[in-house]
């Protein structure tokens, strides 16, 4: 899934409340893992 990069990924999310919190929280996640470069 590739919406622009973690940092657009992160801004989307915090900008839009997911109607699946959980789901929400791994995408979060995942995008920080990314961004640190732990893929």
């Amino acid at each position: 899934m590739d919406v622009g990069g973690p940092e657009t990924l992160l801004k989307f999310l915090e900008r839009n409340e997911l109607r699946d919190s959980g789901l929400a929280q791994r995408l979060a996640n995942e995008a920080r893992v990314r961004k640190e470069g732990r893929v």
